[in-house]
């Protein structure tokens, strides 16, 4: 009986702490973000309002359906290899529940209103670098996600929907009217789609005037922050990749 009340007690206290943790999670990125350490976290409706040193954020939180169990079968369609670097990729992605920046501003008496830019984050697996980012879209979230060392010529882009996808997945993208070639697009789970790229699609994005497409019927057009995220995407990944090929003993090697 009494094992019993704790295990009630503790269920109890695991919405709480969840919440609590989560905040903290936001706090911690906002002040990583905005090099602010005296920040105060609002709850609002799907998210948080954060504000501090002048700089309010506004933070979307998601809940992927994603099946940790979903088995890929990708030699039966004959595109084995693009398949291979599909879960390759996937290997390194966002976690399944996470909160976003949606978008920021300064104070007026700080910045006139300017806009923070949408972050490009560099980690590492046990595979080396692995460089990030995400962009808020109408509808849901995009997630572009890199591993320089591993896969130099290739990104997957995962399209996150706030709505089920349709059965039939198909994919368009469009840089200043051009269309941007794809290697592979694919369905992942309901809410999930993913589409690989060549990084070298992303080259001077941020120079563009507009930057849209569709996957799995999903539409989307990127503001300057988003392209400028990409272009930016584009530069740290390049950038990582001659960084470790700099150090690696080949590279010393060779007069």
């Amino acid at each position: 009986m009494r094992v019993l009340i704790v295990i009630l007690w503790a269920s109890a206290l695991l919405p709480g702490c969840g919440a609590m943790i989560e905040q903290s999670t936001v706090s911690r990125r906002f002040e990583s973000t905005f090099s602010c350490p005296s920040a105060k976290v609002h709850g609002t409706y799907g998210g948080y309002r954060v504000e501090g040193c002048g700089v309010t954020a506004h933070y979307a939180c998601f809940r992927s359906t994603r099946d940790p169990h979903q088995d890929h079968d990708h030699s039966r369609n004959g595109k084995a290899f693009a398949g291979a670097l599909v879960e390759a990729l996937v290997g390194a992605a966002f976690q399944v529940e996470d909160c976003v920046m949606e978008h920021s501003q300064r104070d007026a008496v700080a910045s006139a209103g300017a806009e923070v830019d949408t972050p490009v984050f560099a980690t590492r697996d046990a595979s080396g670098p692995v460089i990030k980012t995400r962009m808020l879209i109408a509808g849901g979230r995009l997630e572009l996600l890199g591993k320089p060392v591993l896969h130099p010529e290739h990104v997957l882009l995962s399209v996150h929907s706030q709505r089920r996808l349709p059965p039939s997945c198909s994919a368009e993208l469009f840089n200043d009217g051009v269309p941007v070639a794809i290697e592979r697009t694919e369905r992942a789970t309901e809410f999930e789609a993913r589409v690989l790229l060549r990084v070298a699609t992303l080259r001077e994005v941020d120079r563009s005037i507009r930057f849209a497409g569709q996957v799995c019927g999903l539409e989307f057009t990127l503001d300057e922050s988003a392209r400028k995220a990409l272009g930016n995407f584009e530069a740290r990944f390049a950038e990582t990749r001659a960084r470790e090929l700099a150090k690696s003993p080949v590279a010393t090697a060779q007069p």
